[in-house]
Formats: C-alpha cells, sequence, structure tokens
C-alpha cells in the first residue's frame, strides 16, 4: 500500500485524524464512553482512523502531538486565559490535521463544489509537511480559542467545550476544512473568505493566540456552527435500553467522574 503522505509503498498504520491525547483527555474528564452524533447509540472506545500512513510519517505526526498535547492542549484547558505564542511547531500541528481531514473526505464520493481546490490544497499542505515548500497558497488558516463563556445551553455548552467534530463545509461560494477537539477549533479556507472574516486568528498573520481577543464576523460560519449545535445529541436521544445501560454504568462509576468537566456542565445547564 501507498503512504498518503510521502507517496511511497509502506505497510500502513491505523491513524488517527484528530490525535489520540484528545481522546484520552475525553475519557479522563468524562464517562470513558464516547459517542458519535450519527449513532450515539452505539458506544465506541476511540476517535475516526483510518489506514493512512507509514511508521515512519507516523512517528513525525507523533512528536508534534506530544509537543501540543503538553506545550498547548493541557495548559490551555487548565487555564482559558493563557496567551498561546505561534511557532513553527503550531502551524506544522494545526496543518497536519486539517490534511488530515481533507484526505479523509474529498474522495469520499461526494460531489464537492470544489474538488479541484481541496485536491490542490491537499497537495500544497502535503509538501509543507514533508518541508518541501512553505504554505503559499491556502494559507488562510485559522485557530480559534474557546473561552469558559456561559453558553445559553447543555447542548452549546457541550459542543465548544468537548465535542471532536471534523469536515469539509461548503456551499456555492465558500469552502473550508473544519476540525474542532475540546476547546479548539481549526479552519483552513479552501474558497471564499472575506477578508475581515476573522479577527486575530490567522496562523500566517499572528504572533500569539488569545481566546480574549478573537472575532468571527462571517455569519455563514456562524450559521455552520449552529447546525453543528443543533445536530448535537443529548442523553434524552438515547434508547430506553442505552439509557438504562447508562444509568448503571454511571452510577457504579460516579465517583470516578465527579470532578470531571462533563459532569459540571450538566450540572451547570441543570
Amino acid at each position: 500500500m501507498i503512504c498518503e503522505l510521502h507517496g511511497e509503498p509502506s505497510e500502513l498504520k491505523e491513524s488517527h485524524i484528530i490525535p489520540k491525547f484528545v481522546f484520552k483527555w475525553m475519557k479522563k474528564t468524562g464517562t470513558t464512553r464516547l459517542r458519535q452524533l450519527k449513532n450515539i447509540n452505539v458506544p465506541i472506545q476511540d476517535g475516526i482512523k483510518k489506514h493512512m500512513l507509514c511508521q515512519n510519517c507516523e512517528n513525525l505526526f507523533s512528536i508534534h502531538e506530544k509537543w501540543f498535547c503538553e506545550k498547548i492542549f493541557l495548559p490551555f484547558l487548565k487555564d482559558n486565559s493563557l496567551n498561546i505564542q505561534n511557532t513553527e511547531n503550531l502551524k506544522y500541528f494545526i496543518i497536519s490535521i486539517l490534511w488530515r481531514v481533507v484526505k479523509y473526505f474529498k474522495d469520499d464520493g461526494n460531489k464537492y463544489n470544489f474538488k479541484s481546490d481541496l485536491d490542490r490544497a491537499e497537495n500544497i499542505w502535503k509538501n509543507y509537511l514533508l518541508h518541501d515548500n512553505i504554505v503559499s497558497e491556502y494559507e488562510n488558516i485559522h485557530l480559534i480559542l474557546v473561552d469558559n463563556s456561559n453558553f445559553p445551553n447543555k447542548e452549546t455548552d457541550l459542543y465548544f467545550s468537548r465535542a471532536v467534530d471534523i469536515d469539509i463545509a461548503e456551499n456555492e461560494n465558500m469552502c473550508f476544512v473544519y476540525a474542532k477537539f475540546s476547546k479548539f477549533i481549526l479552519i483552513g479556507e479552501i474558497k471564499g473568505f472575506e477578508n475581515k472574516s476573522f479577527e486575530k486568528t490567522n496562523i500566517s498573520l499572528e504572533k500569539k493566540f488569545s481566546s480574549s481577543n478573537q472575532i468571527i464576523n462571517d455569519t455563514t460560519v456562524f450559521d455552520f456552527f449552529k447546525n453543528r449545535i443543533n445536530q448535537t445529541k443529548s442523553y434524552s436521544d438515547l434508547s430506553e435500553s442505552q439509557k438504562k445501560k447508562n444509568n448503571e454504568y454511571h452510577k457504579n462509576r460516579y465517583q470516578n467522574y465527579t470532578d470531571g468537566e462533563y459532569l459540571k456542565i450538566l450540572n451547570k445547564h441543570k
């Protein structure tokens, strides 16, 4: 099989689209049970994976994932007021996630309006990840940090605080690659953003990032968020048999996660 990053015949590993450390954190701070929006009645143990990378490329990505987890992910979740310095490690990590999302979706049979642009962006991001080139096109990439805002309801809070979500979003005028995990949102423009769609979020322009001064001005992006939140499922959507199993599961393990963020969010919106 062919490694999708360096393009050589290799034994492929099951590569996480969103890194494994995210799901370890979710289990540690939640109920240890993960669910997908599309099939909420079936608990899962891990995030989406695909046979994509050889061991060497997997190791390359893992170096940057470990850096992000230790230097950015865990510190920011502990203190949302932290400023995040913009470094080459950060840029590499973000582009590696968006590249994986493009690879996962763009050839899935959907008739994307901007398929040729997606193909080109995937190739340019790949060359950057291989250290062959700078990102000269499709460099309008954004890191959005979610602070401890008082969200209006449980679904919104759970989505922006904990959800893992990936997609290629588009309409007839706009297309972007989307990845969200915990309180981090990554967006890579493919087509259609205005110059002032975002403020203080662009990884090519900013020296540091802070959740206190970032602004999204694009109404289409806001509508996208609203749609994703509306798709968020709560436990009220579970089948009766799954509700019964969950009640027993949570009762037996209650003491293990009483201090977890997931339970705090549920209690806040009672």
